[in-house]
């Protein structure tokens, strides 16, 4: 039997007036007539209008288009099964290593959302004294970015460092996730074809200084540009705090060689009062690989065209340095062939962790050591128990020094998880917040657009972790300019 319609229609006045209306517990309030850009239920069909997630129209001029309404991938891990790796929880859609060991796992004691899983990418320590982490890793190859070179990820991040048993004098360092060309399986490991782009977290000793960091990795050489997020105050430091993160990336490849690419990310966490936004402006993002020559000086990883004996155009990532003397396409020792394009169309998710210690023992060091001093030796840690300027090791000091810990260090965990993975090929989306000014929000949900045009684009209600109240909706067009348009309230 057809529901009764309930109709949700504004009417443009020249006046101040809020107007409130809800159909199924699902609200939309009109509280600017006259912004351009008018929100409304959608008319004639109450089948469109659904509680706890609808579909929600809103109205108006100047959407622009966008080639696909719906986004790549929503990964939310909806119904996902405790244990199961993210190609057992996705149905194949992502890969992960051929190794067990580095393959992450869906949790269902933990929820940024309740009710709704998270997929477990924390690091444990793998080797004593600089404390690197075994690596988490899945991926998705042939991501589909080619069609417009444009990629827009959104996720939701969770980390907790820990704290090292020496002191606060660690450095570590979180990777996340990288773009490249393509991701591959090679002889039971994961391999990237170059170029890549790879996003980490960092946080000093001094905490002023850490930052998000954006390294590019070329097609030519093997050469990390760092670019640090600074642009806005309040991401400095970039890290305050253990909780969920949510991080998103526009990224416009632009054209080979070509200074017109951009790239524009922006973070919100714990302690910060709105979204941090690094904005590169324009610069190069994608290089292109050169053409195989004889004798070529070859950087391990590097990656050639060479057009072979049947004339057809193929690319070759060096699986070594080396002199090639040889061309690729008769060379299987020393090149393999990959994607034949050099714009990224892979993503991948990739934890590794690092903890560096700024305090190891030294026999010269300045002053000696003082009463409650923490050191790193050996892969051990030792605290001071009495001064002492000896130049003996802790290990055969018991006098002055007292073992704390043995390696592992359980505390060098880095715990992480990963929740609602929004993979596009559009700038054009639609936001919820917790502010009318898109730019100084603190909390924002991504939407699931179903429908696009100029004049109207209808999404389907994602709540995310927003508790009951009313909400900001921003549509953000193709060129990535944010427009307010109206709120809902549920």
């Amino acid at each position: 039997m057809r529901r009764s319609a309930c109709i949700l229609t504004f009417t443009m006045i020249l006046f101040s007036a809020n107007f409130l209306v809800s159909c199924r517990g699902v609200s939309i309030l009109q509280s600017d007539v006259n912004s351009p850009i008018v929100p409304s239920g959608d008319p004639g069909d109450a089948d469109d209008v659904t509680v706890p997630d609808g579909i929600i129209t809103v109205r108006g001029t100047g959407f622009g288009t966008k080639l696909t309404p719906a986004p790549i991938r929503f990964e939310t891990f909806a119904g996902a099964v405790d244990g199961q790796n993210p190609a057992e929880a996705s149905g194949g859609w992502w890969t992960v290593d051929d190794r067990p060991a580095e393959r992450p796992a869906i949790s269902t004691s933990v929820a940024r959302v309740p009710g709704r899983p998270v997929l477990d990418m924390s690091n444990f320590p793998a080797a004593p004294f600089s404390e690197a982490s075994n690596s988490m890793v899945f991926f998705r190859d042939g991501v589909g970015w080619l069609a417009t070179n444009k990629i827009y990820v959104n996720y939701w991040l969770y980390t907790d460092l820990g704290h090292s048993p020496l002191n606060d004098n660690i450095d570590t360092q979180v990777k996340l996730s990288k773009f490249a060309s393509q991701c591959f399986v090679d002889g039971g490991t994961l391999g990237l074809s170059l170029p890549y782009r790879s996003i980490s977290m960092w946080e000093f000793s001094n905490p002023g200084t850490s930052y998000f960091g954006v390294g590019t990795y070329s097609t030519g050489t093997q050469t990390l540009g760092p670019a640090t997020f600074t642009s806005s105050p309040s991401a400095r430091p970039t890290l305050k705090g253990a909780g969920w993160h949510n991080i998103q990336v526009e990224l416009d490849q632009g054209t080979l060689d070509m200074p017109n690419g951009r790239e524009k990310l922006w973070l919100v966490g714990p302690g910060y009062d709105k979204y941090g936004l690094r904005d590169s402006g324009l610069k190069q993002v994608v290089g292109s690989s050169p053409t195989w020559s004889l004798n070529m000086v070859v950087v391990g990883a590097s990656t050639v065209f060479h057009v072979g004996n049947d004339g057809v155009k193929r690319r070759y990532k060096a699986l070594r340095g080396f002199t090639s003397a040889t061309p690729p396409d008769l060379d299987p020792s020393n090149w393999k062939e990959v994607a034949v394009n050099d714009n990224y169309d892979c993503l991948e998710f990739w934890t590794w962790s690092q903890k560096r210690a700024s305090n190891v023992w030294s026999e010269t060091h300045t002053g000696g050591y003082k009463v409650g001093a923490k050191v790193d030796y050996s892969g051990k840690a030792y605290q001071c128990i009495a001064d002492v300027s000896s130049s003996s090791p802790p290990d055969g000091d018991s006098d002055h020094w007292s073992k704390i810990h043995d390696y592992p260090w359980p505390s060098s965990t880095v715990t992480t998880y990963l929740d609602s993975i929004y993979i596009d090929h559009s700038f054009a989306r639609v936001e919820l917040s917790d502010h009318a000014d898109y730019s100084l929000a603190a909390h924002r949900e991504i939407q699931v657009p179903v429908f696009w045009s100029d004049m109207e684009v209808r999404f389907q209600l994602n709540k995310g972790s927003f508790p009951p109240g009313t909400y900001y909706v921003h549509v953000v067009d193709e060129s990535g300019t944010p427009h307010s348009a109206g709120v809902v309230s549920f």
